[in-house]
Parts: structure tokens; sequence; C-alpha cells
């Protein structure tokens, strides 16, 4: 297989973006970019130098009539929508990847490799001072960390040795069951102007905490193009990141550990 630069397939993945972007428009879903390709645009415009992957969220309505849409109308063999719906991605959110491509994340079992993706991650209502939903995703995530986990690979040799004796034991939980339960749990409640909204499936925690106003969207610049993105994206990216203005020490500039091929 001839292997993708990480250059190559930051392209590919924005050229994904710009096919959601434009299917969103005609259709009306609403989506925002979200997490490190918000803040990219905002301090970038673009990717952020370190980071290789596209985020966005869709509200909750909008992201099931998406995924309705993409699978009973799509003809783009460049386009593949996966999910642990029909077991085609273990997590629990949708990534969009191009089929032609193979993209092996070193910490990750090879047997769940994907294309080169953009996420798509659910925007769910959350109730005034609940904090349920979000200890139920950390949970999730930290057994996710382990079931999918690479036996094999380690930044240490403890590491590897505690992979080792824990993945087979977290292998008996099954990793799409998993994936449906928190996503039924968190789409349980509304999105509605009494809630509070966030992304919880795979969120940084109560931070990520916004009020109903930030689905109201604006535009912004990523790699030379317009896309859609909160109005009030100060106040997600001060919530989640801080001074997200300033660059971070060097050794906390975190990239995905992963490589991409194109497949035979």
């Amino acid at each position: 297989m001839k292997e993708i630069s990480v250059s190559e397939r930051k392209k590919l993945q924005l050229d994904i973006l710009q096919k959601i972007d434009v299917l969103c428009r005609e259709q009306g879903f609403r989506y925002y970019l979200n997490s490190g390709t918000l803040l990219g645009a905002v301090r970038h415009k673009g990717y952020i130098p370190w980071d290789d992957d596209i985020d966005i969220t869709m509200p909750r309505p909008d992201y099931e009539a998406f995924y309705r849409f993409f699978k009973e109308n799509n003809t783009d063999d460049e386009m593949q929508l996966i999910s642990y719906r029909d077991k085609t991605s273990i997590y629990p959110f949708f990534k969009m990847v191009n089929p032609k491509t193979i993209v092996i994340e070193h910490y990750i079992d090879p047997k769940y490799r994907t294309g080169a993706w953009v996420d798509i991650f659910p925007l769910d209502g959350v109730k005034k001072n609940d904090s349920e939903p979000f200890k139920l995703n950390a949970k999730a995530h930290a057994k996710y960390n382990v079931v999918v986990a690479n036996p094999n690979y380690g930044t240490t040799k403890f590491r590897k040795l505690v992979k080792r004796i824990l993945v087979p034991l977290y292998r008996k939980n099954d990793i799409y069951e998993i994936a449906r339960n928190l996503d039924n749990q968190v789409a349980s409640t509304p999105i509605c102007p009494e809630n509070d909204v966030a992304l919880v499936v795979w969120s940084y925690g109560e931070q990520e905490r916004m009020p109903y106003s930030i689905l109201e969207a604006t535009e912004l610049e990523f790699e030379g193009k317009m896309f859609l993105a909160p109005r009030d994206w100060d106040q997600y990216l001060t919530s989640v990141y801080g001074q997200y203005m300033e660059l971070p020490p060097v050794d906390q500039r975190e990239t995905h550990f992963c490589t991409a091929y194109w497949k035979d």
C-alpha cells in the first residue's frame, strides 16, 4: 500500500468537509466547526499546525436527519458514513471517511482501522445542573480506551504489560453495545431553550456545556474556505481551552499517532 503523507491526508479531509458543507447547506442541516477545528479556524484560519483531523458537531435532530438522508442518497464513492449502528465503526458518533484510504491509529487495535475522516458529533440537550451525562461519558470513554487498545503498542514497557493483561479481560465487553447505550442515553434529553446544549458522547466534560444560544451560527475561514461555526465561538473556546489564543507549550501540542495509506 502507498503511504499518504500528513499534508495529503489533511487535504483529503478538507475535501470531505467541503462536501459535507455543500450537502448541509442544500438540505438545511445545521452543523458547526468544533473543538480543535474551531480553535484552528479562529487562531490559525485553518488546521492547528500540529493537529491533523477535523471535527464538526450537529444538533441531534439534524444529526439523525443527516444520517438518514446520506444513507439513502449518497452516490459519491469517496464518501462513506460509518457508525456503530451498522458495525462499520466502534465509536458512539459518526465518521465520514474516504473509503479508498486506510488510517491506522497506533494506539488502537489495527482491526478497527478506518479511512481519512471527519468526525461528526451530536449536540444533545443537558438539563440544568445535571452532570450525570458527562460522568457517563467519562466512564464509557475509559472503557473504550482499554477495549480497543493495541496491546503491542505503548509508550513504556510497563504500559505494554498492563495492556496485555487488561485488554483480553475488557474485550469481553461488546464495544458496539457500549456505543449504543451511551448514544441512546445522552440522546434522551431534548434540545430546547429550557436546557443547555453540549457535545456529550466524546467530550472534554462539563466545560462543553453551553447555553441554547450556542446554536446560532456564523461563518469562519478554515484553509481558505468559509464554514459554519457557533456565533458565540469565543464563549465555547474560552470554556474548553481557557486562554485559547496563547500557543500551548511544545510538549503539550498533541497530535494523532496514525499512518494513512491508499488501498491497493
